[in-house]
């Protein structure tokens, strides 16, 4: 008996610990962020003129930038750039597919809270040479984004594709080549739809592969995923902010 009760003693401390920490958190939401305009984080300082086929690559220029006030973030706490894995996948199901061999899970941890820490960038030789295996063996680049309007989703990259891209508010309709991501499988659904552009897409280890811009529409039978390779969106910011450069990793 003294033991259960020392058992739910404990239970009920670490759940006053979480409820106080939760009332901070709502008290400090109520603080700093409760009027609009204390919701305002930064502003745009670059817009590239929208361009399809841009040599020597014939990728899509479709990007901006974005300056973070310091004001807005303790930067002492700041947990770096993450990207929520979970919502539509369970931790178990994350990790079955995006590394489905004995030898891709012997040093596999499920990121905490599930939050994937992005960092480095797929380089552009293992887009066209991709060296993962999916389930059934075939290699692939397995990836993930957490979009606006379908949230975590996993795909399968192949390789690079040429499309048809079309911007009819600013008259262009001409080829562009592009990362072709596929969805997972017919289960899993689409890997994005219209609302998820500008998400940013990662490798299963957490590497930046590129800049969602588009697809070709969903069917039952196939969807396609467009993205900008990061490789290459890096070197174009770097021409206008050369000593732009990825936050560092952060450890907890």
């Amino acid at each position: 008996m003294t033991a259960k009760r020392d058992e739910h003693l404990a239970l009920v401390q670490k759940a006053r610990e979480m409820i106080d920490e939760i009332n901070h958190f709502h008290d400090e939401i109520l603080r700093q962020w409760a009027e609009p305009d204390q919701r305002i984080i930064g502003e745009v300082i670059h817009v590239e003129p929208i361009a399809v086929n841009v040599a020597p690559h014939g990728f899509t220029h479709d990007w901006a930038l974005i300056e973070l006030y310091d004001d807005k973030f303790d930067w002492t706490t700041f947990k770096g750039n993450k990207v929520y894995v979970g919502g539509n996948l369970s931790s178990l199901e994350y990790g079955k597919i995006m590394f489905p061999w004995p030898e891709d899970q012997a040093n596999y941890e499920y990121p905490e809270d599930g939050l994937l820490q992005a960092f480095g960038v797929v380089p552009a030789g293992e887009i066209y040479s991709p060296q993962y295996r999916d389930a059934h063996g075939e290699k692939c680049l397995l990836v993930v984004k957490n979009g606006l309007a379908t949230g975590t989703t996993i795909g399968r990259v192949m390789g690079m594709e040429s499309f048809t891209r079309v911007y009819k508010e600013h008259g262009i309709k001409e080829t562009s080549m592009e990362i072709a991501v596929l969805p997972y499988s017919k289960i899993t659904g689409p890997f994005s739809v219209p609302g998820d552009s500008g998400s940013i897409v990662l490798d299963r280890n957490g590497r930046i592969l590129g800049m969602l811009t588009g697809g070709a529409g969903t069917t039952d039978g196939t969807d396609v995923t467009y993205l900008t390779p990061y490789w290459y969106l890096e070197t174009e910011i770097k021409k206008h902010f050369p000593n732009a450069f990825l936050y560092d990793v952060v450890v907890n």
